[in-house]
């Protein structure tokens, strides 16, 4: 029950967790590891989202859970760019490696 009194709209109770998750996969993206977070970020905060348009009158929250989606798919993007840099670094070291010098 919602301590704003019967009938009143509460916050759904994963809006807090997928801001907190898409804030830290963005804010600890210098480590990398954290980057993993932005997708579960994306998903949960969208969960949110259409768990408060199918429900309005039950839960808010959605600007929270807004928050997470963008947080999340922004630290996506930067996961996504990470890979592509990571596999890019290692054709270019393969290559580098089965060059022919001449000797």
């Amino acid at each position: 029950m919602s301590p704003l009194g019967p009938g009143a709209a509460e916050r759904h109770p994963a809006a807090e967790r997928a801001y907190a998750t898409g804030l830290a996969s963005v804010v600890g993206g210098l480590l990398v590891v954290p980057l993993l977070l932005g997708p579960w970020a994306w998903y949960l905060g969208a969960g949110v989202l259409r768990d408060v348009e199918r429900e309005p009158g039950r839960w808010t929250g959605a600007s929270r859970a807004r928050a997470g989606v963008v947080l999340g798919a922004v630290a996506t993007t930067a996961l996504g760019l990470a890979v592509l840099a990571l596999v890019g670094w290692a054709v270019v070291e393969l290559v580098a490696l089965r060059r022919d010098t001449g000797y």
